[in-house]
């Protein structure tokens, strides 16, 4: 295993452009992430919005059944976009890592010592907080099922 020095201690020339390189291409990998995720959201939250649409045009027109199991594939859909919040975030957390580890050899740790500030605020991580949107779809969806039971037995 290759001895960890940091970037002032006898680095060749050579060798301080491969960290930097390596670190670019990290830090783009993470951005890249970042990126899929918000499409990512951006699809599941279009896909959701188009379920809850036609779960309630299915109800004013009395089609009682069809909600329910729009509602149960949109509860599906909600655990599935919960899931991949939390893929996104693992992977993120795992490319900080290596950007924190590549910024040991670094004159600056400028995401080092970002996350440090973060940590000492109130900040709250994007995944911590976007993962509450399927859970509330999950939820809405479970009124769906609820309602449309009740008017079911009630009209009947």
């Amino acid at each position: 295993m290759r001895e960890v020095r940091t970037i002032n201690e006898n680095y060749e020339k050579k060798d301080v452009n491969i960290l930097l390189e390596q670190y670019k291409i990290i830090v783009d990998s993470a951005e890249n992430v970042t990126d899929k995720r918000q499409k990512t959201n951006k699809f599941y939250l279009a896909a959701q919005s188009l379920l809850i649409a036609i779960a309630g045009y299915l109800t004013s027109i009395k089609f009682i059944i069809a909600p329910v199991v729009i509602a149960a594939v949109g509860i599906l859909v909600s655990s599935v976009w919960y899931r991949n919040i939390n893929s996104y975030r693992t992977l993120n957390n795992a490319k900080f890592k290596v950007i924190h580890r590549l910024e040991q050899h670094l004159p600056a740790n400028l995401y080092t010592k970002e996350h440090e500030h973060l940590k000492r605020s109130r900040y709250y991580e994007l995944t911590s907080c976007e993962k509450y949107v399927p859970f509330l779809f999950g939820v809405l969806y479970v009124l769906i099922i609820i309602c449309s039971l009740l008017i079911t037995l009630i009209t009947s």
